[in-house]
């Protein structure tokens, strides 16, 4: 399957999100083991960076199971509880309407 375009493509779409995320993640990373201060926008920065890794990790999900096909959703097969896994982060607190308060509020000047 790997020679097939749409697999390449599908593959590569999964890589371009995962970099930029897990960019975005050391960047945080290093920030808070160096002790940097990150003042008020801390938890804006925290919150943003779980709710972009889970909408990440639920498209790659996705992603994958556009190559592996239906069969992807057996019980059986290790994509199918990844599915559930990743479709559960979003309701992991904070949730993503609590996040999207908060940020939404932050951004108005509201906190």
């Amino acid at each position: 399957m790997a020679h097939k375009p749409f697999t390449q493509y599908h593959v590569a779409e999964a890589e371009l999100a995962l970099e930029a995320v897990t960019g975005a993640l050391d960047d945080l990373t290093k920030s808070l083991t160096a002790g940097e201060d990150l003042g008020d926008r801390a938890l804006l920065r925290l919150f943003a960076a779980k709710e972009n890794s889970t909408r990440v990790a639920r498209q790659v999900t996705d992603l994958a199971l556009e190559i592996a096909g239906a069969g992807a959703l057996h019980r059986r097969n290790e994509l199918e509880r990844l599915y559930r896994d990743v479709r559960a982060g979003s309701f992991h607190p904070p949730n993503s309407d609590a996040v999207r308060a908060f940020i939404g509020a932050y951004a108005l000047g509201l906190s």
